[in-house]
């Protein structure tokens, strides 16, 4: 495929508002049938077991996603300074690498690190750096949908085509175990959501500062990477897996190495990524990571996301005293 086709698939995917719709494209692209390019998940067989045996409650799996964008953003500002996070140079605590890296001081007390003495401004400006999108269909009066889409979209440090299968597809990699100043240490990459989604879609970029310094390494660094994850029944043949297992779409060289290859990619100096207002996918940004989950199921009511029984509400419950603001969409 061209660079413009893979950019036209990967958009067609961001606006899909179904797991059928999604379906649909991949079966049309040829890639929904073809065994050899789904990858499986933490390159590893039997994954199901850890992937679904993590939150019991969809809305802690989402949390998951929001704590691991609040983690890119610190780890970005950290890796701008020229910083090795794992370093003693680095802040020792998530307060402390707030404080450092957005306030330009040292927490003191109960002083400096939190959002609770920020202007108002400064939250709504920080804000719109980390996203969640709610798209689908919309409840009408008496009735739930069960249709809701969620996008969590961040403009943090981003990852490349070749960094993804050790980051955020990953499982059980040592990615931040010695990093001080990070929430989620335990790199299940945030699966816990999949056992409430049949699809999740993956897009991400890596930050321009910083894919300067990789290029060398990296030669997929300055792209725009992408895949979905998709959940795989079980089949009857001898020889295949009698779980179901977690897999995601890498295309790339499976010819040559079959359920082996790499994800997707292409190049474009921005994208429409993150919302604005009430509209999804609106707002241009040149890196940063975008997470789809299709169909998402929720205990809190499918209501409207901003009202007292929506998910905006059971989000403030469970992160009472997150590093940075999110906006909800």
């Amino acid at each position: 495929m061209t660079n413009d086709q893979n950019r036209e698939l990967c958009l067609s995917l961001l606006h899909a508002d179904s797991e059928s719709a999604v379906v649909g494209i991949l079966k049309k692209a040829g890639f929904w049938d073809d065994h050899k390019s789904w990858r499986l998940y933490g390159d590893k067989e039997g994954n199901f077991a850890q992937v679904g045996n993590q939150q019991a409650l969809p809305e802690a799996a989402l949390v998951e996603k929001v704590v691991n964008s609040c983690d890119a953003r610190l780890m970005c500002e950290c890796l701008m300074r020229g910083i090795n996070p794992e370093s003693e140079q680095a802040p020792r605590s998530i307060r402390d690498a707030v404080a450092t890296f957005f306030e330009e001081r040292r927490p003191q007390g109960s002083e400096g690190g939190t959002l609770t003495n920020w202007p108002k401004a400064k939250r709504t400006e920080q804000s719109r750096f980390i996203t969640i999108a709610a798209t689908g269909d919309r409840p009408t009066q008496g009735q739930k949908t069960k249709h809701m889409c969620l996008t969590i979209a961040d403009q943090a440090e981003g990852q490349s085509a070749l960094r993804l299968p050790k980051t955020i597809l990953s499982l059980n990699e040592k990615n931040k175990q010695r990093i001080r100043f990070v929430q989620g240490k335990f790199n299940m990459g945030g699966s816990g959501v999949l056992r409430f989604c049949g699809l999740q879609l993956v897009v991400t970029r890596r930050h321009p500062e910083l894919a300067k310094r990789e290029r060398e390494n990296d030669p997929t660094v300055e792209e725009w990477a992408f895949t979905v994850v998709r959940r795989e029944e079980p089949s009857n043949k001898s020889g295949e897996p009698i779980h179901s297992e977690f897999t995601y779409l890498a295309p790339l060289r499976a010819e040559q190495m079959p359920r082996e290859g790499e994800v997707m990619r292409f190049k474009s100096e921005t994208i429409p990524l993150m919302p604005q207002h009430d509209e999804p996918y609106k707002r241009q940004v040149a890196w940063g990571t975008a997470i789809k989950l299709y169909e998402y199921e929720t205990t809190v009511g499918q209501s409207n996301v901003l009202m007292k029984d929506g998910l905006l509400f059971a989000l403030e419950r469970l992160l009472p005293e997150i590093a940075l603001p999110i906006r909800v969409h």
